[in-house]
């Protein structure tokens, strides 16, 4: 039995006029789409040792030491003059049973950065030992490990066939569960959310690391389910509310669905952060991905995927007159 749109409307606590403003949501994801694409056009993505290649060690410290001192000390010409090196704290044995000393760190350095200042390969570890050795207490070096620029162009290529087969998988998922025009829409709305985030990257010159590829990949992920909740929503009321048109059918799903999208963007916005600001400094590049890809995210499952299932239903369907402005 059908309802009015009245009835329809006070099954849900919104009552926002998506539907009608979607021409204001097409053209700010079309304008930060492309200035995306510009940016990864004319800057490109800056990216760090696990793509460009370079060397990877891991020390143990004697004593306390943060990783301003070391970053300063190795490019400093006075000791190892290696260029702009990355530091992570991590957790070492040592430190975990309780013990003041053993603090460990892991320092990434590209080969670009060694040609730069005229280093050659097998030197830099030398530099590294000489130069750590006075801070700190003294420090050991439990590991190095080198990637090689044809292992970091393997990487890349293997980061996009995991984006890419994703993707289709979503496709083919959504495709068969729902139907193919909502397939699309979702697509859509992921390939939006990539080329943001990396956009983003681009413009702050952030470094582009294996952490952030994984946040990448997970923001996908939250991005789907929450395109996902919106369409499993606009299918069970084709069904329930047929006397509604189809444009506010979707509208009538989204502002239902909306609390639970508000709630879970920001509960895991706030352990985000959380992670961001006073995490450690090895989850940091994931959680600075993920702030920006909750934001994204969830705007797209309003304004990317919705507007394009109204627009092309409505093409599909020319003598079915729409009824939201």
């Amino acid at each position: 039995m059908g309802v009015t749109e009245k009835q329809a409307a006070e099954t849900s606590q919104f009552h926002i006029n998506f539907v009608g403003i979607r021409h204001i949501g097409y053209a700010v994801s079309v304008i930060s789409f492309v200035a995306a694409v510009c940016l990864l056009y004319f800057w490109g993505l800056t990216y760090g040792v696990e793509f460009a290649g370079g060397s990877v060690f891991h020390y143990r410290f004697k004593g306390a030491v943060d990783e301003n001192t070391i970053r300063a000390t190795l490019s400093t010409p006075a000791f190892a003059d290696l260029g702009d090196v990355q530091v992570q704290r991590v957790m070492g044995a040592m430190e975990a049973a309780g013990q003041a000393a053993g603090q460990e760190y892991i320092i990434k350095s590209k080969f670009e950065e060694h040609i730069a200042k005229g280093v050659a390969a097998d030197e830099v570890e030398t530099r590294m030992d000489k130069a750590l050795s006075a801070i700190g207490g003294g420090a050991e070096r439990l590991s190095v490990e080198k990637i090689g620029p044809t292992v970091g162009a393997t990487l890349k290529v293997k980061a996009f066939w995991c984006a890419f087969l994703g993707c289709l998988g979503i496709l083919l998922y959504i495709a068969l569960r729902f139907e193919f025009r909502m397939a699309v829409a979702a697509i859509v709305a992921e390939v939006h959310d990539c080329f943001l985030i990396l956009g983003i990257f681009a413009l702050l010159r952030h470094e582009f690391t294996l952490d952030i590829l994984a946040a990448l990949l997970t923001i996908l992920g939250y991005s789907i389910n929450d395109s996902i909740i919106v369409l499993d929503r606009v299918r069970e009321n084709l069904r329930l509310k047929r006397k509604l048109g189809f444009d506010e059918i979707v509208n009538l799903s989204i502002n239902q669905t909306l609390g639970r999208t508000i709630m879970t963007s920001v509960t895991v916005q706030l352990s985000v952060l959380a992670l961001l600001f006073i995490g450690p400094s090895n989850v940091r590049d994931f959680a600075l991905a993920m702030t920006i890809g909750i934001v994204v995210g969830t705007y797209s499952s309003i304004f990317v995927v919705a507007p394009i299932l109204v627009d092309w239903y409505y093409k599909d369907h020319p003598a079915v007159q729409q009824k939201l402005a």
